[in-house]
């Protein structure tokens, strides 16, 4: 078991986020573990990982200006090696309208 760990980061010098919003699909070969030790230091944030699944989705976090978190949860594999797990355009959002590139 490994522990996946997202980074978010506002930077914005003046102004906040919030109703932010992200899913991940993790990469083929990479499942949820079944005690998922789902965890956010978003603040309001609430993490969404099914055990066994293939997605994990943060929603309600709000983020000050300047500031970071993080998400993190528990995964397996059963396919040896290393698994890159990347974030596409789009799946971050939050009430502004701001949105990963």
């Amino acid at each position: 078991m490994k522990t996946l760990t997202l980074h978010l980061h506002n930077p914005n010098v003046d102004g906040a986020l919030s109703e932010i919003s992200v899913q991940d699909n993790l990469p083929t070969g990479l499942v949820v573990a079944q005690t998922t030790d789902a965890a956010t230091s978003c603040p309001g944030g609430v993490v969404t990982a099914t055990p066994s699944g293939t997605t994990v989705r943060l929603t309600g976090a709000t983020l000050a200006a300047g500031a970071s978190c993080t998400v993190s949860l528990s995964v397996l594999s059963n396919v040896p090696g290393r698994h890159v797990n990347s974030i596409p355009a789009g799946a971050v959002s939050t009430k502004e309208g701001v949105s990963n590139a």
